[in-house]
C-alpha cells in the first residue's frame, strides 16, 4: 500500500496576538494590534504590527 504525502496534516505552530484600543471620541477610536505566527525551521515566523482608526457612521 503505498501512502500519499499530499495527505499529511503539517505540524502546527502557535499564533497569538495582543491589541489595545483607546476611544478618542465617542464616535471614533484608536485601535494597534500586534501579532505573532511562530514557524517551524522552514517556514519562519512572523510579525504583524498594525495601527488603525474605527469611526461610528450614524
Amino acid at each position: 500500500m503505498k501512502f500519499d504525502k499530499r495527505w499529511v496534516i503539517p505540524d502546527t505552530s502557535p499564533y497569538f496576538g495582543l491589541g489595545v484600543a483607546e476611544n478618542v471620541t465617542q464616535a471614533a477610536a484608536i485601535v494597534g494590534q500586534w501579532n505573532r505566527n511562530r514557524g517551524n525551521g522552514s517556514t519562519g515566523s512572523t510579525d504583524l504590527l498594525s495601527l488603525g482608526v474605527t469611526v461610528l457612521l450614524a
